[in-house]
């Protein structure tokens, strides 16, 4: 029998293909490269062994015995180390455990078996031999082969489908592909033994899960050059093999997320790896910067004893929070917020570590917190959470009712309450509320905020028709447009028929926009909402402050109230620089004939110091908590005067 050369030839150059694509990209030294380095140079060992062995093969019986059999050996030894070497690469990547010794012990029974085989085969004649005729024959041992690698199939799909969070489902459809690539090979070879397939698929296996998986281009931001989340994922889960102790610190920069849509792209580049490449000098030698997201870094010690260093850098991040970044002419101020969490005590596997990432881009919407976190800020149950809070949405979608909630506003003018803000909230299992903020955010994640923004607009439309809201001086009722409502051309029609369909007329409304919508969608939308003011509509600017739009665009649109974000207006009469920003905006806005109101006032000091500047309306727990509609009209009537 003479072996076709032509597969082995492609495997060796696919192998050296994939040794020099690894061996000249930036790699991360952990278990994961070690083991998968194992993999490729075994798979470029054995199809090298492969064609010299079938040059040998096709040469006999010129060919020396011992020479074929030396070759041949190593061929298979190669060959049945590739199953179990890709086996524990699957594990390595998808746990962050280690393995006890007896477990270790265990798997490596059948590769032992294999080895023990092919290393007799000489003497014994199992696997291979040359007959007597000089020929080269399979041994009845070369099945059993087969069989103790096909042992670990199983344990390796066992190990994809054990915990699927810490691959991504593209990344195990990709495993899948690289590890069922030599079945076919092996079965086609078994049916015709004069092509050998095996090495080929092998290596075609090894490259392709380099390319996909392995790809360390894949695990550095291309803007900053910095390593990515999913490269962090593996540094966290390579500290945590060491069974030691060690620190990581998160960094957000959240006004850097923002700037991304009001500055230019090369500027915004520009900002971004200034920014990046000041936290990871900051960091220093064994310490590596992980960008996360736009303004998220996750910084994590890679070397022991490297938590002094690590605190010490978040002291240097949080002193830098005043001073301002220059960027094309222009200078802007980029605070930090910062966590220092201690594994595995307060984060304990990457299921956690992925938790607390998402937990800290949402702690900068929660100023009590203040900018210094420490592990036991986050909890575990952040995903349950959106869960529960997604559950409850889908049921109202079904049964077309919502959760509302009415928090009144005062009006310094009157001197009482004159309108209500219509809150969309949900009561979780654990009879904790899920506020507006978040419940909005998770819906236009599932993409029902539309629908929901459609059954709260007519449930309280009903409520203040039924109740004759006017008839205790409530004039109009906030409720908040989504921004995916804001994006579709008809949507000014559709409100209308909502409140016609409902009897109450379009000046019992004020529709909220914020300032998030206006930057993405300006012109189409303000043309809208003229349409809509036409009809009796009024327009709010929501959370004035907490973005960066445009004066010219707010003056072009017809907002009759501009509602501060409560970021500007806390603790406003103790802050020199929030009193001159107050003043500025009372002295702009009165001349273009809106009203200010201010959100989240809870201090009484708050509201004198903003009364006294001219603000127009308040609203925050000073005044009223937001109440249900049962409640709403008790609150209204005992309405307190500060």
């Amino acid at each position: 029998m003479k072996y076709i050369l032509e597969f082995d030839i492609a495997a060796v150059i696919l192998s050296l293909i994939a040794v020099y694509t690894f061996v000249t990209q930036k790699k991360i030294t952990s278990e994961a490269s070690v083991f998968f380095s194992v993999l490729l140079f075994t798979g470029f060992a054995g199809s090298l062994f492969g064609v010299i062995s079938s040059l040998m093969i096709n040469a006999l019986p010129r060919t020396p015995s011992l020479a074929v059999i030396g070759t041949t050996l190593a061929y298979y030894m190669c060959n049945v180390t590739l199953p179990v070497s890709a086996t524990a690469y699957i594990h390595v990547i998808t746990t962050d455990r280690k393995s006890t010794l007896f477990q270790r012990i265990l798997f490596l029974v059948p590769w032992s078996v294999g080895i023990v085989l092919i290393a007799t085969t000489p003497l014994t004649k199992w696997v291979f031999f040359i007959s007597s005729d000089g020929s080269y024959e399979h041994g009845p041992g070369l099945y059993m082969l087969y069989g103790l690698s096909a042992l670990y199939m199983p344990l390796a799909i066992l190990f994809l489908r054990r915990k699927k969070s810490a691959l991504t489902p593209k990344k195990r459809l990709f495993l899948y592909i690289a590890m069922f690539i030599p079945v076919p090979a092996i079965l086609v070879q078994r049916m015709f033994p004069h092509i050998p397939l095996e090495c080929f698929a092998f290596s075609l296996g090894v490259l392709f899960t380099l390319l996909t998986i392995q790809n360390n281009r894949e695990l550095t931001d291309p803007e900053t050059g910095v390593f990515n989340r999913d490269a962090a994922v593996q540094f966290f889960a390579q500290q945590l093999r060491t069974q030691k102790p060690f620190r990581f610190i998160l960094v957000y920069a959240r006004e850097l997320s923002r700037l991304q849509s009001f500055l230019p792209p090369h500027a915004y580049g520009t900002l971004s790896k200034s920014v990046t490449t000041w936290i990871e000098n900051a960091m220093g030698k064994g310490i590596v910067t992980c960008k996360i997201d736009d303004g998220l870094y996750a910084c994590i010690t890679v070397q022991d004893d490297r938590d002094e260093q690590l605190l010490q850098a978040a002291h240097t991040i949080d002193e830098r929070q005043n001073i301002p970044w220059e960027i094309e002419q222009n200078t802007v101020e980029i605070p930090f917020c910062i966590a220092v969490i201690r594994a595995p005590e307060e984060c304990a596997d990457t299921d956690a570590f992925l938790n607390t990432l998402d937990q800290f881009m949402e702690v900068p919407d929660r100023p009590e917190h203040g900018r210094l976190f420490y592990g036991q800020d986050f909890t575990g149950t952040l995903h349950t959470r959106q869960s529960d809070i997604a559950y409850e949405l889908e049921k109202m979608l079904k049964n077309r009712q919502t959760t509302l909630y009415y928090q009144p506003v005062y009006s310094a003018t009157g001197q009482r309450y004159t309108e209500v803000e219509v809150l969309l909230r949900v009561i979780l299992p654990d009879a904790s509320p899920g506020l507006q903020s978040e419940v909005l955010r998770i819906a236009a994640k599932m993409g029902i905020a539309s629908e929901l923004f459609d059954i709260s607009l007519r449930q309280a439309a009903r409520f203040y028709r039924d109740k004759n809201l006017d008839r205790y001086g409530i004039n109009r009722m906030q409720i908040r447009i989504p921004d995916a409502r804001c994006i579709e051309i008809d949507w000014p029609q559709k409100i209308m028929d909502a409140t016609l369909k409902e009897g109450v007329p379009l000046s019992a409304f004020c529709f909220e926009i914020t300032e998030t919508t206006i930057s993405r969608t300006a012109e189409t939308l303000f043309m809208n909402m003229k349409l809509l003011s036409a009809q009796g509509a009024s327009f709010a600017l929501d959370d004035f402050g907490s973005g960066y739009t445009d004066f010219s665009r707010i003056f072009t649109a017809p907002f009759s109230v501009i509602k501060i974000d409560k970021e500007i207006i806390r603790g406003c009469w103790d802050s020199k620089i929030k009193m001159k920003i107050i003043a500025g905006l009372v002295s702009l806005f009165r001349e273009q004939d809106v009203m200010l109101a201010a959100e989240g006032i809870e201090d009484e000091r708050e509201y004198h110091y903003l009364k006294e500047a001219g603000f127009d309306m308040y609203q925050g727990f000073l005044f009223a908590h937001p109440a249900e509609e049962h409640k709403l009209q008790q609150v209204i009537e005992s309405c307190r005067h500060p």
